[in-house]
């Protein structure tokens, strides 16, 4: 991406558009947000950047076509929030329907148009691989048999139909970010502040973490890195169990961590998706390290420390 760029972003207001942003402001491209609500979106965003209409519930309405058609590259990051409320059927309709259906409109509209995108870069999620804490994976492994995971197979399944066409794909596979504003460790950070820290179900899966930083910086990798192509693990290359995630968060808060929490009342609490609030498999960051990209923070402490400002 020598010369100027035109680059569209799904999901921009979201924590790792508003981070890939940042860092994109900083290259030679111009950047076009798609959302429901542009006005919203600039007044979150700003005015330095273009805005333009999509909703995946009502394609023929706004302008995201021509804004596709008129990109060299499109970075695919929305998707309804999986853990912002109880999984009801209707919510777990909707938490397949954005990601498949969204994924699905971009894709043709990009085979459509004259000129159109050459790089489409999605996300995805470790959430592929299952729960299982004693499988070990990598890029190849077999998905997982749970709800997650088939919902990650048919949301990836529909950037299939780009790669006869000559796009270089990119799809990766987000861990849990660390951020103080949204996801996970927000939302634990008031029971340890409140001196209630503790294990969250299961001890012994696998917390496949990323800081925010790294995780935005290798969305830029896979945009403007041309030898970039295919599927890679989005996670720090130091994994760490559940119940190591939880001491280490204590230690690096100074707060204590003696509680336990099982999984019958995290169910109780947040329904279904307390399933998941223990982590799952081990996943390797082997791919991204052996295609040269380079963490920040390739250790949990460090990580938190960055973070939480300790």
């Amino acid at each position: 991406m020598d010369e100027r760029q035109r680059v569209v972003v799904t999901g921009a207001t979201g924590l790792i558009g508003r981070a890939l942003l940042e860092r994109l402001a900083d290259r030679e491209v111009d950047v076009v947000a798609l959302s429901r609500d542009p006005a919203r979106a600039r007044q979150t965003l700003g005015d330095e950047i273009e805005h333009g209409t999509w909703d995946f519930d009502r394609p023929e309405v706004g302008d995201w076509r021509e804004h596709i058609a008129a990109a060299d590259a499109v970075v695919h990051l929305a998707g309804t929030p999986l853990f912002s409320q109880r999984w009801t059927r209707a919510f777990k309709r909707q938490m397949e329907h954005s990601r498949t259906h969204g994924t699905r409109q971009l894709a043709e509209a990009v085979l459509e148009a004259e000129r159109g995108p050459r790089v489409f870069v999605s996300a995805s999620a470790v959430g592929i691989y299952g729960t299982d804490p004693d499988r070990v994976v990598d890029e190849g492994a077999a998905p997982g048999d749970d709800l997650l995971a088939r919902i990650c197979v048919r949301w990836e399944a529909e950037t299939e139909r780009l790669r006869p066409s000559g796009v270089r794909v990119v799809l990766l596979r987000v861990g849990i970010v660390l951020s103080t504003e949204s996801g996970a460790l927000a939302e634990m950070l008031p029971l340890f502040r409140a001196g209630l820290g503790g294990v969250l179900g299961r001890p012994d899966p696998w917390v496949n973490w990323i800081h925010l930083r790294d995780t935005a910086a290798l969305f830029e990798w896979a945009l403007v890195d041309e030898q970039v192509r295919g599927v890679f693990n989005a996670v720090a290359p130091d994994p760490v169990t559940n119940e190591v995630f939880t001491r280490t968060l204590a230690r690096v808060l100074r707060r204590p961590a003696w509680m336990r929490y099982p999984i019958a009342l995290i169910r109780a609490v947040i329904g279904e998706a307390g399933e998941y609030a223990s982590g799952g498999a081990r996943v390797s960051a082997g791919r991204v390290l052996g295609a040269g990209f380079e963490f920040e923070f390739a250790e949990l402490e460090e990580a938190l420390r960055d973070e939480l400002g300790r």
